[in-house]
């Protein structure tokens, strides 16, 4: 009965640690990705160049939904895939951080919905797909401060 106990309770005090890894992964993934997108805001190098900023900065922050969906990672990849032309992506997760937890901080609402304009498309009969908003992403609030990792959130299911 003791080895029973004493193994449910290292269970839970292993998987609390993954947790908290998790999320404290998950913060310096989004500052990964974060720092990506801030330099390629400063860069005056060539459009491929930049173009690869953004892609590793997408790349950072999916990894940190994956692991913790947090609105404000949402919301930055929304800016990142908008900057990148990708409309269905921008607006998944421009979508995403409107609906997420914790809620979005008041100041990004905005930015939010005016992507989820801009990547706004409409589909022929046909099937062809003609996009509605202009081609140059909106301008945007971005988030300066990193997400809080010990937010207490229930992890994904």
């Amino acid at each position: 009965m003791r080895q029973l106990i004493f193994g449910a309770l290292l269970t839970l005090a292993l998987s609390g640690t993954a947790q908290t890894t998790s999320r404290e992964t998950a913060a310096t993934k989004y500052d990964c990705g974060a720092n990506l997108y801030f330099r390629y805001e400063e860069s005056q190098g060539t459009s491929a160049a930049r173009s690869k900023l953004l892609t590793q900065a997408a790349g950072c922050l999916e990894e940190s939904y994956k692991l913790q969906p947090h609105a404000q990672t949402a919301y930055l990849l929304s800016i990142v895939y908008a900057h990148l032309r990708k409309k269905e992506k921008a607006a998944e997760y421009a979508q995403s951080a409107l609906d997420g937890k914790p809620k979005l901080e008041p100041q990004f609402l905005e930015g939010a919905r005016k992507i989820l304009s801009w990547a706004k498309t409409v589909k022929e009969p046909n099937g062809t797909v003609i996009a509605v908003g202009a081609d140059t992403p909106p301008v945007v609030t971005v988030p300066k401060n990193s997400i809080d990792a010990s937010a207490d959130q229930k992890p994904p299911p």
